[in-house]
């Protein structure tokens, strides 16, 4: 166990600050109203703690958004785990139900939507993709295998690349979501259309 010291305790405390406070300015104003001297201010330290983290704004936008995306797996973990080790298992709905927390995690709750909405602007789609990728990929993947294992996926699927075509799949409809005047409706919506498209990747339990 490695024990941090009362230096890098205060440091770590010092950057948790800065994030919390960059949270909330992203988000209102926004990213291009929020300033590194409000950013200090609201974090209650200096602005030269804010460089000593961070390079720059950007910088500080991809750790929130990073730190945004981590809570997010989190509860869909937290949240499906529960029907991992039912008896009667179901791969299908096992699926539809980690689909169904991430969006309506990343295209209804209000931080995240504001968040990933801002994000393409200021970090840059290829680097949004890349940010997002890392984060929400490998549970696609580890969901895939834990199906996989109950032998509910169709074996000619291989796993890498099932997980791919299924993360552009919700990365299109959280946008599409995230988008929407009416994003309840739209999450419902998009749900029931993801649904349908995955339905395709899992054994009939007539075949199993």
């Amino acid at each position: 166990m490695v024990v941090k010291t009362r230096r890098e305790e205060y440091a770590a405390l010092t950057r948790a600050a800065i994030v919390d406070s960059a949270r909330t300015l992203f988000v209102d104003p926004g990213y291009a109203d929020a300033s590194i001297d409000a950013i200090a201010a609201a974090a209650r330290v200096s602005k030269g703690a804010v460089y000593h983290h961070f390079a720059d704004k950007r910088a500080i936008f991809e750790e929130v958004l990073r730190s945004e995306l981590r809570s997010g797996i989190e509860q869909v973990v937290a949240r499906t785990a529960e029907s991992q080790h039912r008896d009667g298992f179901d791969g299908r709905a096992f699926a539809l139900a980690g689909a169904t927390e991430m969006l309506t995690l990343f295209g209804t709750d209000p931080v995240k939507r504001s968040l990933l909405q801002q994000g393409p602007a200021v970090l840059g789609s290829e680097r949004i993709r890349r940010v997002d990728e890392g984060q929400v990929l490998p549970l696609i993947r580890a969901q895939l295998t834990t199906i996989a294992e109950r032998g509910q996926l169709r074996p000619e699927l291989p796993i890498p690349l099932t997980a791919r075509i299924v993360y552009g799949l919700l990365l299109a409809a959280a946008g599409a979501i995230s988008a929407d005047p009416d994003p309840d409706a739209a999450s419902e919506a998009a749900t029931r259309v993801v649904d349908r498209m995955i339905t395709g990747l899992f054994v009939r339990p007539e075949d199993r």
